[in-house]
């Protein structure tokens, strides 16, 4: 062949050239260019999915500072989301009729929430003990949280709450519960009784706290009371057991059954005493209560 290629090796070395320069200029870039295709594709950059931080503002009816039933959210209350350096306010939620708020982030990251309470109302002591995650408190006296860390995996928390208190009792209404009834066939909201006339110049002591609903801190409590046949004129009084009697009368018989419902301020231990001047049967109801 004298040396000489010929026409179809000519060929296949052609296409094997060919290929060879295709695949170097598929594989080859230049800076942010692709020298075969263009402008290179960038690589997308995530934006952040917002969390959303809740959940709960409630009143503390017992001094406990835990979240017990019964004890209601509390509306209107202005709930603010701060960024780490607490310089500026991130959103603002305010809680609704149930107590609950909700403010939202823009993504992970460290974060205060901070209520502001209205005069009168306070922060409970922070992480109680006995508490736990979802019925304790998390805010601090100036109404800040401590930094929290919201982490890249988290797109809602609902365990931040803040209990509240009143440095005066608030009324609780009670479903009306009886606590004595000394007539014969008398019962009571849980079995304890004290059955008899209670004679004229002698004093019966009642528990109250933790009876009918009445919560272990309440001061006083809302009674109804009710001299069942009283054997003439006379009166009762209603008093703390811890203190001596006043000279005043809770309510006048004149010989017929009457009742009267009054505030009955409670002893350190939750009770109260009932004098009678008149020998009578006695029948008292609570209906409502004031914890602290």
């Amino acid at each position: 062949m004298n040396g000489k290629l010929s026409n179809a090796s000519l060929v296949v070395v052609l296409l094997v050239a060919f290929s060879l320069f295709v695949a170097g200029l598929t594989n080859s870039t230049d800076g942010d260019l692709s020298v075969r295709g263009g402008p290179a594709t960038p690589t997308p950059t995530r934006t952040p999915t917002p969390v959303n931080i809740g959940n709960f503002v409630w009143r503390d009816l017992n001094g406990n500072s835990i979240q017990d039933a019964g004890e209601s959210g509390v509306q209107g209350i202005t709930v603010q989301l701060w960024n780490a350096s607490k310089t500026v306010v991130l959103d603002t939620d305010i809680t609704n009729a149930t107590g609950s708020y909700t403010v939202t982030s823009s993504g992970p990251g460290n974060y205060f929430i901070r209520t502001l309470l209205p005069s009168g109302l306070s922060m409970v002591t922070k992480n109680a003990a006995g508490g736990t995650t979802s019925n304790d408190s998390n805010g601090n006296s100036d109404g800040f949280t401590d930094l929290i860390e919201i982490a890249s995996n988290v797109i809602s928390t609902t365990t931040i709450d803040f209990g509240v208190r009143s440095p005066y009792p608030a009324y609780v209404a009670l479903t009306p519960a009886r606590l004595v009834d000394t007539r014969p066939s008398g019962t009571t909201v849980d079995g304890q009784n004290q059955v008899g006339l209670l004679t004229a110049g002698n004093t019966l002591t009642v528990p109250v706290t933790n009876r009918g609903g009445v919560p272990a801190s309440s001061i006083a409590a809302v009674l109804n009371l009710t001299a069942v046949g009283p054997a003439g004129s006379g009166f009762l009084t209603v008093y703390p057991c811890d203190v001596d009697r006043p000279n005043a009368s809770s309510l006048n018989t004149a010989g017929v059954t009457v009742a009267n419902e009054l505030v009955a301020r409670l002893s350190q231990t939750g009770t109260v005493c009932i004098y009678t001047s008149v020998t009578t049967h006695v029948i008292i109801d609570v209906v409502g209560a004031y914890p602290r």
